[in-house]
């Protein structure tokens, strides 16, 4: 995993990671701005991600927040608890 601040989500350093992970998942182990879809779309591998506390609503506006969870590369609560329920049907 990798924290990521400041919106640095720099491809070097993304690309440096798979290479140190060799094939094994990766993830944003702690960020403050939510990643946008133009960096989930260029980094697609993460498999998680965790905004570090009360930084998700001082560092991100209520659209990049709404983006972030709506983008399809997203996975959220909801998104398990539909699964879930299809897969009991």
């Amino acid at each position: 995993a990798m924290d990521i601040y400041n919106n640095d989500f720099k491809q070097s350093h993304y690309e440096g990671l798979l290479g140190l992970a060799q094939s094994k998942p990766i993830a944003i182990g702690e960020h403050g701005e939510v990643p946008s879809s133009e960096v989930l779309q260029a980094q697609p591998k993460w498999v998680y991600s965790m905004t570090w506390g009360k930084m998700l609503t001082e560092n991100n506006t209520a659209d990049q927040i709404q983006d972030y969870m709506n983008d399809s590369r997203s996975l959220t609560r909801d998104d398990v608890k539909a699964g879930l329920a299809a897969m009991q049907q």
